[in-house]
């Protein structure tokens, strides 16, 4: 009986411990999960803010230098050959229509349901448009991205 007795007291703080260690390690747990959100965070937008430096400066060279008023086929190749993280190139005029493109859409639904909003956004607001992340059809993930050129240098064929 009195080897009952001196075990509650021991069950009852190895079970408080217990409680307490586990409270910790969640804790902990979800520091470091922040921590690598964080990072992640850092990273991703590092790199949109990388590719967004990159197509104006690419615009502006093409555009200004490249000896033509618009962008054509050959520099939306040009590009997507050196940017592999890069599917899909277009160029639309202010009605939205496609003026030239390359590379292959990897996932229309996507695209057509954030089209209005990237046109608003690019085109009325002149302000640079980032799309959510969303799965790609064919595994891996992807995010439509808009950049508004200058107006003299939207129009058509």
């Amino acid at each position: 009986m009195l080897t009952l007795i001196s075990l509650v007291p021991v069950i009852l703080i190895g079970y408080h411990m217990l409680r307490a260690n586990s409270r910790m390690l969640k804790r902990e747990m979800l520091q470091r999960q922040q921590t690598v959100v964080s990072r992640l965070a850092t990273v991703a937008q590092s790199y949109t803010g990388h590719l967004m430096q990159l197509f104006t400066v690419f615009t502006d060279l093409h555009t200004d230098f490249g000896g033509h008023d618009f962008l054509n086929a050959q520099d939306l190749t040009y590009l997507r050959e050196r940017t592999p993280s890069i599917l899909y190139l277009a160029a639309l005029d202010r009605a939205g229509h496609t003026v030239v493109a390359d590379g292959t859409l990897s996932d229309q639904a996507a695209y057509r349901q954030a089209y209005k909003t990237l046109l608003h956004t690019c085109v009325d607001e002149g302000k640079i448009y980032l799309g959510a992340v969303y799965t790609l059809p064919q595994g891996g993930k992807g995010m439509l991205f808009g950049f508004p050129l200058r107006a003299e240098m939207q129009h058509s064929k």
